[in-house]
């Protein structure tokens, strides 16, 4: 998978969109670019780790189009996240900024 990875990031298309993050977002983390290179340095526990600190209801938004009723939708959604609680621990965006 590396290797395609690694020819994926050498294309055109991917050089010209790092230029034009570059440019546009400056040395802003929107910015960033992470090689191919470093996909092996990272640990399954580091991406779980990383998908637990995100994946919390006060990182979420919840956002319904629909021609279904209010209360229905309302139903359904309190029925599916009803019991997903806020975790006592800070979130890895709240981390992000105290550093």
């Amino acid at each position: 998978m590396l290797p395609s990875l690694t020819h994926d990031e050498n294309s055109a298309e991917a050089l010209a969109f790092r230029e034009q993050r570059s440019a546009l977002f400056g040395l802003h983390p929107y910015a960033a670019f992470a090689p191919a290179a470093r996909a092996d340095t990272v640990s399954t526990q580091a991406v779980y780790g990383f998908f637990l600190g995100m994946r919390r209801p006060d990182n979420a938004v919840l956002v319904i189009v629909s021609d279904t009723e209010p209360s229905a939708v309302r139903a359904g959604v309190e029925q599916y996240f009803g019991d997903w609680k806020r975790p006592t621990t800070p979130s890895l965006r709240r981390l992000r900024r105290l550093t």
